[in-house]
């Protein structure tokens, strides 16, 4: 900022209230336009960028014009000017903040905070529940500890220096090892639906009704969800490569036991239980591992590995199809299923590491009930955005797994052959390889993190009930599978976006943590709601679940809407709280200048400074007139024109 000075002077009255001093290793520290304090300059909204962020301001000051951007923070006597280094720790907090991630919180509790007070009595005080941002920052400035989220999960613990990750090198390794993990378990997981129809189709459980099939398949989705926060717990106290091996094996032996399945009740064990519950410590260990290796390169690496589910449904769904038209039998596609499924992962977990080794914990009563309470901590069920976005992810995953397993069935009972069944479920999930990438990428750089993720919500909803329900030939139903699984995946790629952007980062992991229990639970019904809807006495069976499964879509932008409207209110409320503090510093720092004897270096310039403080006032009522607490103002901030 201080660089780009000269520039600034020369823009409206508004934006600058002092002539600069063209040497600039004379220039005194206050500036305007700069930081109030030695904190990172503050962005009223995260979720706004350039253009966006500034434009909320000029729309709600009153008799400006249009091209009036609101000023930012002012530059106190006791700040200095930012270092290169200051200004990249800046710019890497935003990056960071824009891709947060599961691993990083992990990562949070093995960083290195070096004391500066080191005669401080307290230097791990913890902060109390009503501080916010400010109070936060002074506190961790107070014990000396790092101010900055690049500096709390990248310090070196060993060095106390910051180690950024490299972007690149052995981390592609770690992309192919993740994405093989993805598609060995949720990719695996979309086979579900052919051994569903050939479940359906054949007598081969005799007893069985099709209400055991759908359980079968809520149980698998179930335990996954429901044991990832215990996946996490093992993984800190036995290691990562010891819980994923025992999972690979428990995979296998699941897949192996179910071939040699007599009764219905063996089902259940073995496809049901023992199988979900290995996916829970495959994905997880495996997903802590992509953010020690990436950083700006975060968000095409975690688009890859969302590949990996699509790309595992095609390759199983066709595989276990053609394994069975082969053989006659699910007995060898189950096999093949496991014996596959173990193979890679077994090369993943030789191949995949940290980049910064996570230490093994004691196995200690007492340590295990702090890890437990840490990750059920109870005030984060008093957050609003945990239930918006953990019954939001839940709708939505609900609607996507009746799709994904009732597809080819629907095609059977429209007169399609297995074979086009199957390819219509391996299309599905093919353009899920390409679809989930570009999700993420559109809803940050031109929708918003809440906003599109409805927006792809409405999209869903209409592909439903207004084409899959009309489509009844070969090729209708294969543009219809392209576009859904195109956009199919949004909550699966979003939910976790959603978290970190609620959610401090201390408490970002115990917010996960709940949202992936409440999900089990949303789970576990959804296949047996499925096929209980199903209607064989008219001619489209699947009517009745096409209709509920739109609707579960169309419930979910409902579900999100609070969120919108809870970070429509934190922006204007942080931006109110910015203008407040510039506000109150324009006649500290006008003192400053008017008594600094240094060769006219600063000019005065009243009218400027009334100007930019009327500018200020205005900007302060235009906040509290969208704050105001009635219906109104509710649904008008529900519904604001803003990329949030």
């Amino acid at each position: 900022m201080v660089n780009n000075l000269n520039s600034n002077s020369n823009n409206n009255e508004s934006s600058s209230s002092f002539s600069s001093y063209e040497d600039e290793q004379s220039l005194n520290p206050i500036l305007l336009n700069q930081k109030t304090n030695d904190k990172d300059e503050f962005q009223p909204n995260q979720h706004l960028k350039g253009k966006d962020s500034e434009s909320i301001t000029s729309r709600t000051t009153r008799n400006r014009s249009s091209s009036f951007k609101r000023p930012t923070s002012l530059i106190s006597k006791s700040s200095s000017r930012k270092s290169i280094h200051n200004e990249s720790i800046e710019e890497l907090d935003k990056v960071l903040t824009k891709n947060f991630e599961l691993g990083d919180s992990v990562q949070l509790d093995e960083t290195f905070q070096p004391p500066i007070n080191s005669n401080h009595s307290n230097i791990f005080k913890e902060y109390n529940q009503d501080d916010d941002d400010d109070n936060k920052y002074n506190k961790d400035l107070e014990l000396g500890r790092p101010t900055s989220k690049i500096e709390k999960i990248f310090t070196n613990k060993s060095t106390g220096e910051i180690d950024l990750p490299p972007d690149g090198g052995y981390g592609w390794v770690c992309v192919a090892c993740v994405v093989s993990i993805q598609a060995c378990t949720w990719g695996s997981n979309a086979g579900f639906g052919v051994f569903l129809q050939y479940y359906l189709d054949n007598d081969v459980f005799p007893g069985a009704t099709h209400m055991d099939f759908a359980i079968i398949a809520g149980i698998i989705l179930f335990c996954a969800q429901f044991l990832a926060p215990l996946a996490m717990i093992c993984m800190k106290l036995f290691g990562l490569r010891v819980i994923m091996s025992v999972a690979c094996c428990v995979h296998l032996i699941g897949y192996i036991l179910a071939s040699f399945a007599t009764k219905i009740w063996h089902l259940y064990v073995c496809q049901g239980f023992i199988v979900g519950s290995s996916y829970s410590f495959l994905f997880v260990p495996a997903n802590i591992v992509l953010p020690s290796w990436f950083l700006k390169k975060r968000g095409t690496a975690a688009g890859i590995c969302f590949g990996g589910t699509g790309l595992g449904g095609v390759i199983f769904s066709v595989g276990v199809n053609a394994t069975i038209k082969k053989t006659e039998t699910q007995v060898w596609a189950l096999r093949m299923v496991g014996i596959v499924t173990c193979f890679l992962t077994t090369l993943s977990i030789i191949f995949i590491k940290p980049r910064i080794p996570l230490p093994k914990e004691s196995l200690t009563i007492e340590n295990v009930k702090k890890k437990f309470k840490k990750m059920f901590d109870p005030k984060i069920l008093k957050h609003q955005a945990l239930w918006s976005v953990s019954i939001w992810f839940a709708l939505c995953l609900m609607g996507y797994n009746m799709v994904i397993f009732s597809y080819s069935t629907y095609a059977t009972t429209m007169g399609l052959s297995p074979d086009q069944a199957s390819t219509l479920t391996a299309l599905i999930n093919a353009a899920q390889i390409f679809g989930r990438p570009f999700l993420g990428f559109i809803a940050d750089r031109y929708v918003g993190r809440v906003t599109y993720p409805m927006v792809l919500d409405i999209v869903l909803a209409i592909l439903i009930m207004g084409f899959w329900i009309n489509a009844k030939t070969y090729i209708s139903l294969l543009f219809c599978a392209l576009l859904l699984g195109f956009n199919i995946g949004v909550s699966s790629v979003m939910s976790a976006v959603l978290i970190a952007d609620s959610f401090t980062l201390e408490e970002y992991i115990s917010g996960w943590a709940i949202m992936n229990m409440i999900l089990a639970f949303f789970s576990l019904p959804v296949e047996v709601m499925a096929l209980g809807l199903r209607d064989n006495s008219i001619s489209n069976p699947f009517l009745y679940t096409q209709i509920f499964g739109g609707l579960l879509f169309i419930a979910a932008i409902f579900v999100l809407l609070p969120q919108r409207e809870w970070q429509v209110k934190l922006s204007y409320e942080r931006q109110r709280k910015q203008f407040i503090k510039d506000l109150e510093n324009i006649d500290v720092d006008h003192n400053i200048v008017e008594n600094y004897n240094a060769g006219a270096v600063f000019e005065r310039r009243d009218d400027n400074i009334k100007e930019l403080k009327k500018d200020l006032e205005n900007s302060i009522n235009d906040c509290d007139e969208i704050l105001k607490k009635d219906i109104k103002h509710y649904f008008k901030r529900l519904f604001y024109p803003m990329k949030i």
